[in-house]
């Protein structure tokens, strides 16, 4: 019986790792167009290719943090903030993202905040000195 359960569980559970499988290849697949046309020079290939990434899988901290850019760049300096933000949201750890989320924050004129950021960062790697102009 239980082996039984076990198959149906199994048969049930593939159809929904395949999607999954599928989903992930065609985020890396537009991920990397998207990196290609950055390289290119094309910006509007490039935010495109970034935000048909971000409908297909938003969890991902990278397509945030190379969408920012283009948002500034547009004009949009509170889509550019919220970018940052989301992607500091996702990978806490992550250096690169952690510093450009504090200069979002400066830039934005919310000092608390990009102190805050500062401060984290300052954790993250502690042989980064340069963070402390922001703290002063």
């Amino acid at each position: 019986m239980l082996r039984y359960i076990s198959a149906v569980f199994l048969l049930f559970s593939l159809p929904l790792h395949a999607q999954q499988m599928a989903e992930d290849s065609l985020y890396v697949r537009t991920f990397l167009e998207a990196m290609m046309e950055r390289t290119k020079g094309n910006d509007e290939a490039a935010f495109d290719s970034l935000l048909h990434c971000v409908s297909i899988d938003s969890t991902r901290a990278e397509v945030h943090f190379f969408l920012a850019p283009y948002y500034y760049k547009r004009g949009e300096r509170g889509k550019a903030l919220k970018s940052y933000v989301r992607a500091a949201e996702l990978d806490s750890t992550c250096v690169d993202y952690v510093e450009a989320l504090s200069s979002a924050y400066y830039d934005a004129l919310q000092y608390d905040k990009a102190i805050a950021a500062a401060e984290q960062l300052r954790k993250l790697d502690s042989q980064r000195e340069d963070v402390l102009n922001v703290l002063i």
